[in-house]
């Protein structure tokens, strides 16, 4: 398999060896999604017939068989994080499948419901701020009193 760079020209080749590595490791993580139920999403990769055992197929059936195998992986841990974070939500008290069907993915990622923001009333901003400064006040007024015990 050659990987051409961008920034320089330099020619990468894979030999079948780490081919063969590659796609024993991409094949437990296929091992591993089936065993929690995905096995349909990875039927065109089985109708390859190439698994990292048959060392005797070429490099090129090889190369095919990794880039199938990854990308059918890549859909299927997408699904299933979407899964989790579902699966979470409900765990969490907070069953929203309804309007993530009305409302899309971003419904699913987003922690905190909606909360319109309160209308503070002017007389209670300023109850507010006179009660603050007061409160500073006081404050001020006590550490004045301790400095000039401490002095005496």
């Amino acid at each position: 398999m050659k990987h051409r760079c961008r920034r320089s020209l330099e020619v990468i080749i894979i030999q079948k060896q780490d081919l063969l590595r590659i796609h024993a490791d991409l094949a437990k993580m296929k091992n591993s999604y089936e065993k929690i139920g995905y096995r349909k999403e990875f039927e065109d990769y089985d109708e390859l017939c190439i698994t990292p055992v048959h060392i005797h197929k070429s490099k090129d059936d090889h190369e095919k068989a990794i880039f199938l195998l990854s990308s059918e992986l890549s859909i299927v841990a997408e699904e299933h994080a979407i899964y989790q974070i579902i699966k979470n939500k409900r765990r969490a008290g907070k069953p929203r499948i309804h309007s993530f069907a009305k409302n899309g993915i971003k419904d699913v990622f987003n922690d905190t419901p909606e909360k319109k923001p309160e209308k503070k009333s002017e007389e209670k901003n300023k109850n507010e701020k006179a009660e603050f400064e007061k409160a500073e006040f006081e404050k001020a007024e006590f550490e004045k009193a301790e400095f000039e015990e401490g002095l005496a």
